[in-house]
């Protein structure tokens, strides 16, 4: 006699091998039918796809969305009388396109992860650019009018935050990407390093926490530190870290990335913030240049400062790209400290022990003439108040408005009337003694105009981190944990590298719009007149504007019984000449 069935269900993996290189994985579960005298399927479910002969299982795209969906029913209630048509915006798509390409952001994408998550990346990186920062949560109404290049399929919300989620994940995705960005650079190798906050709405982000707020909204925030090459004038990499870290601290660690990113020949240009003894002698380990700002009263530079300040203002130490700012450059030996990691027995010291060492390091002094109006009219202004209210009344002052009062003001107080208050000049005159000077220190960098000129160009990093907050998105977050959010930042790195491209590209075609190159049809009149005019429309209108102005163009496809055709918007001679500078073709 034959068993009784168990009536247990089994589950098999089924792989159906699609001929193409892709083999798609199935969940089956089966039970067994009595009467049949076999196992029949009861459920089956796709679990994903094996690409090229790997074994990893890779998610398949989504199911397509109601606005997909509905779409499809609206085109084939109108093939039923012989029309089918789309149409679709292609201007501004087209453009970010041309800058993925030209660019090389796009091939550094695809070289750091699966080709289907590569596509997944680069099209919601241009959604977030072209859409101007708008939300995943409406980049399903976005795409009734706009294709989800270069993937191709729809991307619903669901879908973007299980790509944000899995990409933050994986930070070998993240690592290699900025690999590949840092192998660009070749010899631009001169970066700013700098940091921003960014507030979160998350309940379950972990390393948001509260600390020092630029916006000033009472949210908890974690901090960006980002390196910026001021050649290239390109994103390079980026670390995420809690809200609470003070800037100061966090350069060890950008030391040790930059070296993973085989930078180590890198001039690293940083402000006040990251300035201490200690982080000069990391980076004189390290072997990295330098050039940081520091402060004025700093004990070993404030002496410095003294020696020269007479001859700040002198006409031959005037700086040749800025009116009204003098420097000079004073080279010295400073001793600094470090942590032995072996021991040594020459000099008979143990791991851990501290020990001297002297370097050369270049102090830059610099003088602004307006600068220092600003900042004694500042001062003046602040002792009038306190003085004014002082007599006014006032008693109860905050504790440095109260050292301020101490310190510069000398006060007789009077039985019968209103107190005698006058100014302690010499005071007065200490405290302003520095306004309008401010130093650098480098250790390779020799000429003070030259390191200024890097230095100045250091702002270009807070421009990026502004455009992050307003141009993608990156102003608060709107997802939920860590990892979402580490996915997230790193499409809205890949589209800011986007912006930066094009923003350059835009700043080099204004400075040789109407101007003749020497060829004899260029060099016409008519056509210096309309490269005058693309000129004027360019300097008018923003990145974003730019965006907005082209993504009007579209594309309509029509079939009907008698034809199919195809057709774009027009364009009008100026932006037509844009296109061709550009080298995009619609």
């Amino acid at each position: 006699m034959g068993r009784i069935a168990s009536g247990k269900e089994r589950v098999d993996l089924i792989e159906k091998d699609q001929g193409n290189g892709t083999v798609y994985v199935y969940r089956r579960v089966s039970i067994y039918n009595k009467e049949k005298g076999y196992y029949v399927s009861k459920e089956q479910k796709l679990l994903g796809k094996k690409v090229n002969g790997s074994d990893e299982i890779v998610p398949t795209r989504a199911k397509a969305s109601n606005g997909s969906r509905k779409k499809c029913a609206a085109e084939s209630t109108m093939s039923e009388v012989g029309v089918t048509a789309a149409r679709i915006r292609i201007g501004a798509s087209a453009i970010i396109g041309h800058i993925g390409a030209a660019s090389g952001i796009d091939d550094d994408v695809y070289k750091s992860c699966d080709t289907a998550v590569a596509k997944k990346i680069i099209a919601l990186a241009r959604y977030y650019l072209q859409s101007d920062g708008e939300a995943t949560s409406h980049i399903e109404k976005w795409q009734l009018t706009h294709i989800m290049e270069p993937y191709g399929y729809p991307i619903s919300e669901d879908t973007a935050h299980d790509l944000f989620e899995r990409v933050g994940a994986d930070e070998t995705i993240s690592q290699s990407i900025f690999f590949n960005r840092a192998a660009r650079l070749e010899n631009a190798r001169v970066l700013a390093y700098d940091s921003s906050t960014v507030s979160t709405y998350g309940l379950n982000h972990g390393r948001a926490r509260q600390g020092y707020n630029k916006d000033r909204d009472g949210l908890e925030t974690d901090k960006l530190f980002t390196f910026y090459s001021i050649s290239t004038r390109q994103p390079v990499c980026y670390m995420s870290v809690p809200g609470n870290i003070p800037d100061v601290i966090a350069v060890e660690n950008a030391t040790k990335q930059l070296k993973a990113l085989g930078l180590e020949q890198s001039e690293v240009i940083s402000d006040c913030g990251f300035y201490s003894e200690d982080n000069l002698s990391l980076l004189l380990q390290s072997s990295f240049d330098f050039i940081t700002r520091a402060q004025y009263d700093v004990k070993w530079i404030r002496p410095e400062i003294d020696k020269v300040l007479r001859k700040l203002e002198d006409t031959g130490n005037m700086c040749p790209d800025e009116a009204g700012t003098y420097g000079v450059s004073t080279c010295i030996m400073h001793e600094f400290t470090r942590t032995r990691k072996y021991a040594s027995k020459k000099k008979g010291l143990e791991a851990g022990d501290t020990e001297l060492f002297n370097r050369r390091v270049y102090l830059h002094i610099y003088f602004n003439d307006v600068n220092r109006i600003k900042k004694n009219r500042a001062f003046d202004e602040t002792l009038n108040k306190l003085r004014n209210a002082y007599l006014e009344g006032e008693r109860d002052f905050k504790p440095a408005a109260r050292r301020m009062i101490d310190q510069f003001l000398d006060i007789k107080e009077k039985r019968n009337g209103k107190p005698v208050i006058t100014f302690k000049t010499k005071a007065v005159r200490e405290a302003k003694k520095y306004n309008g000077v401010f130093v650098l220190v480098a250790n390779k960098e020799k000429d003070p105009f030259e390191s200024l000129r890097k230095f100045r160009k250091r702002e270009w990093i807070e421009d990026f981190f502004e455009e992050y907050k307003q141009r993608v998105g990156g102003r608060k977050h709107r997802v939920w944990d860590d990892l979402t959010v580490d996915g997230k930042k790193l499409v809205q790195f890949v589209a800011l590298c986007y912006y930066e491209h094009f923003s350059g590209e835009i700043t080099r075609m204004k400075n040789t719009l109407g101007v003749p190159n020497g060829e004899h049809d260029h060099d016409l009149k008519v056509n210096l007149d309309k490269e005058k005019q693309l000129k004027t429309w360019l300097e008018n209108n923003s990145i974003q504007e730019i965006f907005d102005w082209f993504d009007a163009v579209e594309k309509i496809d029509v079939t009907t019984p008698y034809a199919k055709q195809i057709w774009t918007t027009e364009a009008i001679a100026r932006d037509q000449l844009f296109l061709n500078r550009l080298g995009v073709e619609l």
